[in-house]
């Protein structure tokens, strides 16, 4: 978005995996989306490994920005034919092999959205010679017609307030209590009696979903984990007032979308992925007080003991009260 606000007439492509493609569909300012076949590659599949650099070549780019500093990114930069090729100077796997500029990101700068934001700066600061301000960033995403109303008809009744919840992860160890989400939701329905909720996941998690719905049986809500595309969830997630939320993708898709998240962290660093407010959102963060916190384990280190202990679902209540209303 930044690159599009500064250099308006640039013609920009993304290179994404292709099972997130959806996500980038609604961005109306790209001009290509290239999918990675990332399991073609694991499993060396020639034709389509054939396939995806023949249309990484279709172009003739002048410049290649690359954003996830990995070995496998910094080789497509450099097989995309770009003269020049910015990455992070700390980038992994080698990656600042395949660069002609590397940028060095200040001590300070250490969430995930930041450095690509400095990445983007420093780009434009030496390709116009001038030096951009810190400034609010929105994310515009136009979803199709059919697909809002689809998204709609999938909601609860009523009118309420409404509130997504995304109660699971890829780690087990992110995953706060069901019985957390339970009382917080009960407490802010004492303050919005009319509150709808809809549950968010993957199809793995649909099962857990329902699991939490069936606690949740005091108001109107509905497990959509597993039934939505990316497109949907993020028609779902913009008509959201808020979203309580363990560290997760959709975490980070509610904050692009500017919806407000009150978000649960223990095993990972909201410093680094917290919700990122990049356009002044107001986000919560409610940190574990565990000792080990953050660990970065996939599973709990200290099995029997939760992340939310000593956490009071009223804390997030009122947290999410104040986003609601």
């Amino acid at each position: 978005m930044l690159l599009h606000q500064q250099l308006p007439e640039s013609e920009l492509s993304w290179v994404v995996n292709d099972n997130f493609a959806d996500v980038l569909r609604p961005l109306p300012f790209l001009k290509r989306l290239i999918l990675f076949p990332r399991r073609a590659f694991a499993s060396l599949e020639t034709s389509k490994i054939r396939a995806f650099w023949q249309e990484l070549r279709q172009e003739k780019y002048d410049y290649c920005l690359d954003y996830q500093g990995l070995f496998r990114s910094g080789l497509i930069a450099w097989l995309s034919g770009a003269g020049q090729r910015y990455g992070f100077a700390q980038a992994r796997e080698m990656a600042p092999l395949f660069y002609t500029a590397r940028i060095a990101c200040p001590d300070d700068c250490r969430h995930a959205v930041a450095k690509n934001l400095h990445l983007t700066r420093e780009f434009i600061r030496r390709l116009t010679g001038q030096a951009l301000p810190p400034q609010p960033i929105a994310v515009e995403m136009v979803f199709p017609t059919d697909i809002r109303d689809n998204a709609r008809r999938l909601l609860p009744p009523g009118d309420g307030p409404l509130l997504g919840i995304a109660f699971s992860s890829s780690w087990p160890a992110k995953n706060w209590p069901l019985e957390f989400f339970r009382d917080t939701v009960a407490e802010l329905q004492k303050e919005l009696p009319s509150l709808r909720c809809w549950l968010l996941g993957s199809p793995a998690e649909h099962e857990v979903g329902e699991q939490l719905l069936a606690k949740l049986d005091f108001l109107p809500a509905v497990n959509l984990a597993g039934k939505t595309d990316l497109q949907t969830l993020g028609c779902l997630l913009q008509q959201s007032q808020a979203l309580l939320t363990n560290d997760s993708g959709p975490m980070h898709l509610a904050a692009a979308l500017s919806v407000p998240c009150t978000a649960l962290f223990g095993a990972t660093d909201p410093a680094l992925t917290g919700p990122f407010a990049a356009d002044g959102t107001k986000h919560t963060v409610l940190r574990s007080l565990c000792p080990q916190s953050p660990c970065f384990q996939r599973q709990c280190p200290r099995q029997g003991v939760s992340c939310s202990a000593g956490i009071s679902p009223h804390a997030a209540a009122a947290a999410l009260l104040a986003q609601m209303t």
